[in-house]
């Protein structure tokens, strides 16, 4: 069987995909007969690995004879996880804290590589060799935000903004202390922004909003704007009449670590709506 390695290496060989076209042509590969969702999921990772090639400026999905040929345009995405914070309410570097096998970063990385995303960049900043550590075990490369104890959240998203490629068309703005997040729930964004139904996405969990978000490239100069004191949030109420809400399912969206009894609750498995544990896009 032909793998989704060895298909993306076609698209993006100069004897394959990309023979006899020029050095200044605009590559958009179209991956066809997508009709199913194991389709779907195994056409995003050939558009994964064949976007690693910087031709290749996008790939369509989807299936030329459907009523709807193109179901995805799988643009690069990069996760960004934020894991510079200082956990003053917990006490202890929450990031750096047992999960299951792991630590509680250690599991958020696990599901974030385990999307549909193209890649993702740990920023870091509070006990930061500690945290590039678990990074570099997860095969993700970190940041250091050196302004991480003023506004962290967001200086840190600036941070990992401000060191983008060109081609990288939006950012998935991930909580290190969210390991509760299942990849499915960050393929759900995903999707709305390769199926264009909006530049700044986010989870929605009976009528309330919640991490990760995704802002598209449309956006980083407005967030990139914002003063020291803002917050990711303020981009969203910023530009509501944009924002695309998903409906994920799913209340893992509203949960993060923020005490020791939001952290021992949680890592027993007692995940049932927690009063105040709700982040509403930070």
């Amino acid at each position: 069987a032909i793998t989704p390695a060895a298909l993306a290496a076609l698209l993006a060989h100069a004897e394959g995909g990309l023979r006899g076209v020029g050095d200044a042509a605009r590559v958009v590969p179209f991956i066809n007969q997508v009709e199913t969702e194991a389709q779907l999921l195994a056409a995003r990772e050939v558009a994964r690995r064949a976007l690693r090639h910087p031709r290749l400026a996008h790939v369509v999905i989807g299936a030329a004879r459907a009523a709807r040929p193109v179901r995805e345009i799988y643009r690069r995405v990069r996760a960004v996880v934020l894991a510079a914070g200082q956990s003053r309410r917990m006490g202890r570097t929450k990031q750096l804290l047992p999960w299951g096998e792991t630590t509680v970063l250690g599991r958020t990385l696990q599901n974030v590589t385990r999307s549909c995303a193209f890649d993702a960049v740990v920023v870091t900043g509070h006990e930061a060799a500690a945290v590039s550590q678990i990074a570099a075990a997860a095969g993700v490369r970190s940041l250091f935000n050196p302004d991480y104890e003023v506004g962290e959240m967001l200086s840190s998203l600036k941070v990992a903004v401000r060191a983008l490629e060109e081609g990288i068309g939006a950012v998935l703005v991930v909580l290190a202390d969210q390991p509760m997040v299942e990849p499915q729930t960050m393929d759900a964004l995903l999707a709305a922004f390769w199926q264009g139904k909006g530049d700044l996405v986010a989870p929605v969990y009976q009528g309330r909003r919640g991490n990760p978000v995704l802002i598209g490239r449309t956006f980083f100069t407005a967030l990139l704007a914002l003063p020291p004191d803002a917050a990711p949030r303020d981009l969203l109420r910023q530009y509501a009449a944009s924002l695309h809400l998903v409906d994920v399912g799913t209340d893992t969206i509203l949960r993060d670590l923020d005490d020791p009894a939001a952290y021992e609750q949680q890592r027993a498995g007692e995940y049932d709506h927690l009063p105040g544990s709700g982040s509403d896009a930070k």
